[in-house]
């Protein structure tokens, strides 16, 4: 493999110091490999903590129980369906990424 010189001031110094040795396949190969593991183990954590924070909030029917007051019933009429039902726009999560 030929030496890659770089002008641009933004390359980082480790490239071009990678890009100095013949074996760089090997190196670039095993920090491809690190990158592409720690964003699996990243993703993973992400997911289980999710998991976990769904887990660990209490069900609707032990909220119920715990409730000492009576039940609440809110009327309104049909015509106020289109402005009820009007969704709030939210930020795209990290699934929207992926």
């Amino acid at each position: 493999m030929g030496i890659v010189r770089h002008e641009s001031l933004l390359v980082p110094r480790l490239i071009e110091e990678l890009n100095r040795h013949a074996s760089t396949f090997g190196t670039w190969l095993e920090i491809a490999l690190v990158v592409a593991l720690g964003t699996l183990l990243w993703w993973a954590g992400h997911k289980y903590n999710r998991k976990g924070k769904k887990l660990s909030n209490p069900s609707a029917d032990d909220l119920v129980a715990r409730d000492p007051g009576p039940p609440v019933i809110y009327l309104r009429s049909f015509l106020d369906d289109p402005i009820a039902s009007k969704e709030e726009p939210q930020s795209p999560g990290f699934d929207a990424v992926l």
